[in-house]
């Protein structure tokens, strides 16, 4: 059965931003299991939900370091960008 914190990271995998906004609207917490949706979205480039994720309060010490050397190494530089901001 899947809950609405596996939506979300599907969402951020996908980058369907609704669908994030959606999860969150209905109950999922965007910081769970140490904002790993956050982590999704750095690593699959899903800038417009990472953004989303961020202003929601994902805290990009828990999963930073992870979030940069992930998105740098698949040459995400915009991503990297973001999260050293949101740092």
């Amino acid at each position: 059965m899947k809950t609405l914190n596996d939506v979300l990271e599907w969402a951020a995998d996908l980058n369907l931003l609704d669908m994030a906004k959606k999860a969150v609207e209905a109950g999922a917490d965007p910081g769970f299991d140490h904002d790993e949706a956050l982590f999704c979205a750095a690593q699959h480039n899903s800038l417009d939900v990472a953004e989303y994720l961020l202003n929601q309060g994902c805290s990009v010490s828990s999963q930073g370091s992870m979030c940069l050397v992930t998105a740098a190494g698949n040459g995400h530089f915009e991503m990297v960008r973001t999260v050293q901001i949101s740092a």
